[in-house]
């Protein structure tokens, strides 16, 4: 959430927006995993980035049941 919020706020100071989420996934052994989605209308909303990149992660998690997630828990 930290870092949808200050892409947001970058965005915001560019007057820019954004039309795609990318959430970059490390594991312990540095295998890197992408996901990202294109969505419409553009945005540079903090819930709405937020909101695509949770389901990002948790489409990724739901597919990796052996994947640690010591990382965060949503509010």
């Amino acid at each position: 959430m930290r870092l949808a919020d200050r892409t947001s706020a970058r965005l915001r100071s560019r007057e820019l927006t954004t039309a795609c989420v990318t959430v970059k996934i490390r594991r312990k052994d540095f295998t890197t995993y992408t996901r990202q989605r294109h969505f419409e209308p553009p945005t540079q909303e903090t819930r709405v980035i937020t909101a695509i990149a949770r389901e990002l992660l948790d489409a990724w998690l739901a597919a990796q049941p052996r994947a640690a997630c010591a990382c965060w828990a949503w509010a």
